[in-house]
């Protein structure tokens, strides 16, 4: 419990750290191929960073278009979706009618044991419970354009510096494993099995949300979906999210569908096609890709990713698997974590 209760309290300093691990594992490949053309280390990890901060600045001024049209529909999805749940919950509606049936069964019950009912003319008394607050969820601190810019610059620092000092750090903690030779290659074989299960999730991770994206993508703009590029980018996006993020791009593809223009064919076929296309992932493309990489079975992947998201939230749903796939390497060569091993292998 404690090391839970520090994970928590020291999140703020933690996600940063675990996510410019994992982008330096992701570029390693990069800046070692720079380097065995005898370019430092320093000068392409620089390189490498300037290029995907082009890219991906590329990339968003490429979908301003999209993303300035999204936000100038948004206040009318909103309301048609408000006018949905008013007609939904009208006088005359299902939901009105199983209100009332549950009150008169309540009263029923209330005068067969004996409790006092309720009296015509009084007032009931709700505690209402506070509402949503989504800055709840971002555990980053204000999500201002200033701490924004603040904690990327951070983090790309952060990046450099690991990309820059090689496998530094990797021979510290050889030394700190003792003076036993063999410790020390159990060390060095754990820090290599994790560099090369965390390289080859990466990549095969992006090679499948990039397939899922571009399916998405590609089939909304088959049905007449509004902004299909956005919706393929959320779902390759959400892809990383194990079981909750493709439900989550179903369920709202499906409900942003029936608010565009009224069609229930068009809710079906978007949702449908979500569906499909995830299955085909799950059941196909990530065994094959993903499955020499992780080895773990689907029961402590799902508890994983509640763990880490009740811990960290967003960042701990996005950051699970990876935080998985380590602790499956280091257990599976350390005696005294082989139960762990054993629970999360397939």
């Amino acid at each position: 419990m404690a090391a839970v209760s520090a994970a928590y309290f020291a999140r703020g300093f933690l996600i940063p750290l675990v996510v410019g691990l994992l982008l330096s594992y992701a570029l390693e490949p990069a800046v070692a191929s720079l380097a065995r053309h005898r370019i430092p280390r320093a000068f392409g990890a620089a390189v490498v960073l300037i290029l995907l901060s082009v890219g991906i600045g590329w990339t968003v001024f490429e979908l301003r278009d999209e993303a300035a049209q999204a936000l100038s529909d948004a206040p009318d999805t909103v309301r048609k979706f408000r006018r949905l749940i008013r007609d939904f919950r009208s006088s005359d509606g299902t939901v009105s009618r199983l209100n009332r049936a549950a009150e008169e069964l309540e009263q029923a019950a209330a005068a067969a044991s004996g409790a006092p009912q309720k009296l015509p003319g009084t007032t009931s008394v709700q505690i209402v419970e506070p509402a949503l607050n989504l800055r709840d969820y971002l555990v980053w601190g204000p999500m201002s354009a200033a701490a924004i810019a603040g904690q990327i610059a951070l983090l790309v620092f952060l990046v450099y510096f690991l990309l820059a000092s090689g496998d530094l750090f990797k021979r510290k903690l050889v030394k700190l494993a003792g003076p036993s030779l063999e410790r020390r290659k159990v060390t060095v074989k754990v820090l290599e099995q994790i560099s090369q299960k965390i390289a080859h999730f990466l990549l095969y991770s992006l090679i499948v949300n990039s397939i899922v994206a571009l399916a998405t993508g590609v089939a909304f703009w088959w049905i007449g979906m509004t902004n299909p590029v956005l919706w393929g980018l959320a779902a390759g996006i959400l892809n990383t999210v194990p079981y909750f993020g493709p439900m989550l791009v179903m369920i709202g593809s499906a409900v942003v569908a029936l608010l565009q223009d009224g069609s229930v064919n068009l809710a079906l076929m978007a949702g449908g096609l979500s569906l499909l296309i995830t299955s085909i992932e799950g059941y196909l493309l990530t065994p094959i890709l993903l499955g020499q990489a992780t080895r773990m079975n689907a029961v402590a992947i799902f508890v994983g990713v509640l763990f880490w998201s009740w811990l960290w939230g967003m960042w701990g749903a996005l950051l699970a698997v990876p935080i998985l796939v380590v602790l499956k390497t280091v257990a599976d060569h350390v005696e005294d974590l082989n139960p762990v091993a054993e629970l999360l292998g397939d």
